[in-house]
């Protein structure tokens, strides 16, 4: 649908306000490592497929491939118009195309393009459940689940106001609705309503470990914490910012300020401050390959790793 992505980049900027992490806070020790590369036009997400960060670039319409252990670039493929958002299946690499309603599939192996496939009125976030694709439309309200060995549509189901992120917590999709400030819980296997549950104003990223969910929300500029079995609050932890890009490494949460150009580790147990990094400019994504955190940086075209030394916190 044309316009809804300019309307949504134009959204977030006005509600990001102006904190900064790294004018308040203790920026990462000197034993940490901090790199940057190039990616694209316009970087606005990530994805990994166990080797790989693909970057998807907004405005170049493309995504890169960059070698996670040091940042080669090792492609660049086309994509629909409008990029917003990608998911690795085991083999592929599925993008959304916001502007022409549209998933594009890749191999991930060489990058071919392997189809084109119909989603809702303006994709935005995506899921990957072991067997199918999940797609939030922002513009219609609806989630779209098609399968990942042949992109068949399987189902089509009605949810709250601005679907935006999604997750997968081994069992079920979580949904962010930015308009309800609200998540939904939908059973993976077959789509049936298991809730719908509130958290605070203008939820966007939105992660799972089977056993919490965490959701950033944009204008309360904090993180709600809710248990994965039942929905039920387990904490909400202030972050100072309103941050677009949501990660675990396991032990901490991080979070981006894409005003102040750094990102941020909380304590996943109590949200508790670690520390800040600088980044490039507007990180936007956040995302763990399981050794280094990678951001995405709209305003600089760049990605920034980020490998947080081993010593004791």
């Amino acid at each position: 649908m044309p316009g809804i992505l300019i309307n949504r980049l134009l959204l977030f900027t006005l509600l990001l306000g102006v904190s900064n992490f790294l004018s308040s806070w203790a920026i990462g020790r000197p034993s940490d490592t901090i790199e940057n590369f190039p990616a694209g036009r316009g970087p606005i997400a990530l994805a990994f497929d166990g080797s790989n960060i693909w970057v998807v670039n907004v405005y170049g319409e493309t995504v890169t491939k960059l070698r996670a252990s040091d940042g080669v670039m090792l492609g660049s493929f086309g994509t629909g118009v409008g990029p917003v958002d990608a998911v690795f299946d085991g083999e592929n690499i599925w993008v959304s195309n916001n502007q022409e309603d549209t998933l594009t599939k890749l191999r991930a192996s060489d990058g071919a393009q392997l189809g084109v496939f119909a989603a809702g009125d303006g994709p935005t976030g995506l899921a990957f459940d072991g067997s199918s694709i999940w797609v939030a439309n922002f513009a219609d309200e609806t989630v779209t689940k098609l399968r990942a060995s042949d992109g068949t549509l399987e189902d089509t189901i009605p949810v709250g106001g601005g679907p935006s992120s999604l997750a997968f917590d081994g069992a079920n999709i979580w949904v962010t609705q930015q308009l309800d400030s609200s998540v939904t819980k939908l059973r993976a296997s077959d789509a049936v309503l298991l809730g719908v549950f509130g958290v605070a104003n203008n939820p966007y990223p939105i992660i799972s470990n089977g056993i919490y969910v965490w959701v950033a929300n944009l204008s309360s500029k904090n993180v709600t914490r809710l248990r994965a079995d039942n929905g039920q609050a387990a904490g909400q932890f202030p972050i100072g910012v309103g941050s677009l890009g949501l990660a675990s490494d396991g032990t901490s949460i991080w979070v981006g300020d894409r005003q102040g150009h750094g990102v941020a580790r909380f304590r996943k147990s109590d949200g508790a401050f670690i520390r800040a990094y600088p980044v490039g400019v507007a990180p936007v994504d956040i995302f763990f390959d399981g050794t280094s955190m990678w951001t995405a940086n709209q305003g600089s075209d760049t990605v920034t790793k980020i490998t947080p030394s081993r010593s004791a916190e």
